[in-house]
């Protein structure tokens, strides 16, 4: 269901199960699109219905939607278009996430992969950039752990 506001916004209401201790019940989320710099994701989307969006998304209940918007520290409609504008926009482009991980983790993450993968090919050499960013930005010359 599309609703339309006369100055900016538009609205795409996508309807989600939710499970109570009534059974499953439907859970209603209204996601506004600004009409200037979010105009291109309401267009890409505002055909398809709320089935289709669940898809496009990978949540199709209330309760899934609300942990990943708690685990990425996002709101609901936020996670929603996040996905939908990964899904339809920017299919195989850059896409920025916010992620939390333990130093030590990638410190290990990284160890392995210079134990097991070798450092001379170029897919190697990305990963290790890639965990490099993820350990605030540290750069290693040559790929080798400080």
């Amino acid at each position: 269901m599309t609703v339309r506001n006369p100055t900016t916004r538009t609205f795409l209401c996508i309807y989600f199960p939710e499970r109570t201790d009534r059974g499953v019940e439907t859970k209603n989320v209204c996601v506004a699109f600004n009409g200037t710099t979010e105009r291109a994701l309401y267009r890409a989307v505002e055909r398809l219905g709320s089935t289709e969006i669940k898809k496009r998304i990978a949540i199709f209940s209330y309760d899934h939607l609300v942990k990943v918007a708690e685990r990425e520290d996002r709101g609901i409609t936020e996670v929603i278009k996040m996905r939908l504008g990964d899904s339809v926009l920017r299919r195989g482009g850059r896409v920025r996430r916010t992620v939390t991980v333990k130093r030590d983790d990638v410190a290990r993450w990284r160890r392995a992969l210079m134990r097991e993968a070798g450092i001379g090919r170029r897919v190697f050499q990305e990963i290790l950039a890639f965990l490099d960013d993820l350990d605030g930005g540290e750069k290693r010359a040559s790929g080798v752990a400080a």
